[in-house]
């Protein structure tokens, strides 16, 4: 039940990040950035004065991954950038997650010491606890690589499954081996489908 109920949540939460990013292609940049400053703002002011409401904390995440998927990926128009890009956030998480900023977070959370962990990501009730399920990074960079993928020109309906298919893949994984992380898998997934786009092109 607590696997579904994880899986549900991600899954949703992943096509709403998608389906933001594509409805904001006919809303201005400006006020786009004035959205994301607001939200940010918002969403800085909660964590500095510990205001922990899961409900609140998920919708700032998503809006900011949203908006700001939206404007950083808007400026990705080719594919070596688009694959630049998820080598570099697939490094940044991996060196985070081993021993990093990440891996300190989740070391005091899971010892009751920093619940900041709840507002970095999105959270579900389970059981009477928070559950935290997908960190914002994670988020965040899903939003620009569906607005990227958009911008270079795949547009066809199935092409935003595969990097939310690489991010339930690094769930899964997650799951098995009580976290992992997400990045450099979806970041794969999507380098492994721009190659063999590339690749059917060109022959």
């Amino acid at each position: 039940m607590k696997i579904l109920l994880i899986y549900g949540a991600v899954a949703i939460t992943a096509f709403m990040v998608q389906f933001g990013v594509r409805a904001l292609k006919k809303i201005p940049l400006k006020k786009i950035y004035i959205a994301l400053a607001a939200a940010v703002l918002i969403y800085c002011l909660m964590i500095s004065f510990q205001v922990s409401n899961w409900v609140i904390g998920n919708c700032l995440i998503i809006a900011i991954s949203i908006l700001a998927g939206f404007a950083i990926g808007n400026s990705i128009s080719t594919v070596s950038s688009l694959i630049v890009f998820c080598i570099t956030a697939g490094i940044v998480d991996f060196v985070s997650f081993t021993g990093g900023l990440s891996a300190r977070i989740i070391e005091e959370y899971s010892k009751g010491h920093n619940l900041i962990l709840q507002n970095l990501c999105i959270s579900i009730p389970f059981h009477g606890k928070i559950v935290p399920l997908l960190g914002i990074g994670d988020l965040f960079v899903l939003g620009i690589i569906l607005r990227s993928l958009n911008k270079i020109g795949f547009e066809s309906w199935f092409v935003p499954l595969i990097p939310i298919a690489g991010l339930l893949i690094a769930l899964l994984i997650g799951l098995m081996f009580h976290g992992i992380y997400a990045l450099p898998i979806i970041g794969g997934v999507t380098i492994i489908f721009l190659l063999i786009k590339n690749y059917s092109v060109k022959t």
